[in-house]
Formats: C-alpha cells, structure tokens, sequence
C-alpha cells in the first residue's frame, strides 16, 4: 500500500474533488448512516460548488476538521476523513454521534486505505488533545466494524434508531497520552481528594476548605460539576474544576470551568487541551451544555473549540475579563 496524507481541502484540489463525489453510486443505503451524504465530507454534496463547501469547511473551524487522503506517490484523493472536536454538535441526535468520520472512494477501497486513513485521523485527534474517538458505523457494514477494531476500537453497544431503521455498533477508541500521564476525574480517585485541594489551593490561593467542599459535593453525587487531574505517576501536573460561578457579575452564565493550571515543567504538552475536551464530553453526557470560561487568555482556548461570548467583571478586579463559551 502506498503512503498516505492527511491534508486540509483546498482550492487546489477542487477538480479531484469533483470526481471523488462522482465516482459514488447513488444509493449508498446499504454502506452508509445516511445515504445522502459521503462519509467524512459532510454537506460537500448538498453544496452547488466545491468552493461553497470550502467556505463551509471555513466557518464550521474550530468544530470539525476535514482531511483529504492523498496517496503521496501521485497526488491522487483516495479518502476524506473529518474529525468532531468534541460529540455535542449542533442539533444532532447524541446517541448517533460520532467524532470521526471517514470513506474511500471506491476504486481504491480493499487496500488498506481505509485503516491507514483511520490510525492518521486519531493522529489528529491526539494531537488536538482528545482522549477518546467515538466512532459508530453500520452493523452490516462488515469492511467498516473491521477497520475500527483494527484501530483499536472497543465495542461499547449496538443501538436501533427508530426512524432510519438502522443498527449502529459504537466504539470508543481510546487515545493513550504519548507521555504515559493519565487523565482522570476525581470519582475515578476519590482518595486523591486532599492532596488535589491542597494542590489547587497552593496554585491560586483560595483556602483548600473551599476546594473541599466542592469536591466532597462531587464525589457524594450532590452535583455533576466535577474536578479533573492529569497525573504523572502519583504526582499531579494538571488539573481544572467545574463550578456554578468563577468570581465574577454573570451569574446567568454557568456552569464555569474554574482553576486551570499546569505545573510549569509539563505545558506545551497538551495537557490542558486533553483535560478541557474531557470536561466538554464528560458533561455533555451528562446534559450539561453550554460551558463557559473566564481568563484574559487569548489564542489557546479557541484551539479546543472555545469561542468569545462576552466581557465579564470578575470579584475584586479592576479590568474586564474575557468569557469564552463552548456549545
């Protein structure tokens, strides 16, 4: 099998684009989860033209992340592939959502394409600081189910939707940190909880008291907002919490992701990318959504699907502070 690359869409390629659509039969019911769409390139064909798909692709950043798979040796598209930052996206139904996304046109298909654009795609992913990749495929879909174990697919359920008419097998892919930290939720550890308040309280000065009590609501299930640590061996190097209010005049905006922090030798690791993208999934699972943010950051946060809403005036501070939103 030759070599494979994952690429943005671009202009360059609009003619390929074109002809990787055509090669498609119409009816593609019994392959896909909706036949009037490819796998991995989303809305392309409901577009009139590939530069109003690109335009597409533009707005939706941030969100969702196309890829072309483009055979090295001769430039050709043999696959696209599009990545989900996170599952909560737009109106979509949750139990039918997945983070990825991926097809092979049908000339090239049964070489292997299919699982090499997979294991690039989570490549992706890990690089954008995901933990897991939720994929769902049809349960007749035999080529499909095999790729994803290949990639390390757990089977998680099969799932009936009423009005497709379709079984849908889901797997988790977890996506083990290249540095060997672990990421987890205080519920996983529970017996972390006074070193992680006196860890919290030693970086931002607010009494370990208050951390407590936060973190005893949590782990006696008085509240979903819960605490995150990544972990190296038994020491903590990351962590951030969840609270109804960060200090500041928006009471409306809540619930806050509160207290991020990475120990100084450990940034520019990815770690805090990986702990906000568990906090987004985990409490979308939980039907908690929007989240909201407040930090004078600007630049990092929208990398992971975070985005400007407001100004807000945190307790006891002069200036303005920026809110970010994920939704």
């Amino acid at each position: 099998m030759d070599e494979l690359i994952l690429i943005p869409p671009t202009v360059m390629y609009a003619d390929q684009i074109r002809e990787y659509v055509e090669e498609f039969p119409s009816d593609r019911l019994q392959v896909t989860l909706d036949p009037d769409r490819i796998p991995g390139t989303d809305e392309l064909e409901n577009c009139a033209t590939v530069g109003d798909w690109l335009r597409y692709v533009k707005d939706q950043e941030g969100k969702v992340s196309w890829y072309m798979a483009v055979r090295r040796s001769d430039g050709r598209i043999v696959g696209f592939s599009c990545l989900r930052h996170a599952l909560k996206f737009d109106d979509d139904d949750p139990e039918f959502t997945s983070h990825a996304g991926y097809s092979v046109r049908p000339s090239e298909q049964r070489k292997g394409y299919g699982s090499e654009q997979l294991r690039l795609l989570l490549e992706k992913a890990r690089e954008a600081g995901m933990v897991r990749v939720r994929v769902i495929c049809r349960d007749s879909n035999v080529g499909s189910n095999m790729v994803i174990r290949a990639n390390g697919g757990i089977f998680v359920d099969a799932i009936y939707g009423e009005e497709s008419g379709m079984t849908l097998n889901r797997y988790d892919i977890p996506l083990p940190d290249l540095y060997g930290y672990r990421y987890l939720t205080l519920r996983d550890c529970p017996e972390l909880k006074e070193r992680a308040a006196e860890w919290f309280s030693s970086k931002w000065g607010v009494p370990r008291e208050a951390y407590l009590e936060c973190m005893s609501d949590y782990l006696d299930r008085k509240t979903e907002l819960g605490w995150y640590l990544c972990m190296d061996g038994e020491k903590i190097v990351g962590g951030m919490g969840v609270i109804e209010n960060d200090f500041h005049d928006r009471k409306d905006l809540t619930p806050n992701v509160c207290a991020v922090y990475t120990e100084e030798d450990y940034r520019k690791k990815g770690i805090a990318g990986r702990l906000l993208n568990m906090i987004v999934d985990d409490l979308w699972t939980r039907d908690i959504s929007p989240l909201y943010l407040l930090t004078d950051h600007t630049g990092f946060y929208e990398r992971y699907g975070w985005r400007f809403f407001c100004m807000a005036q945190g307790d006891g501070e002069e200036e303005m502070s920026r809110m970010y939103i994920h939704d």
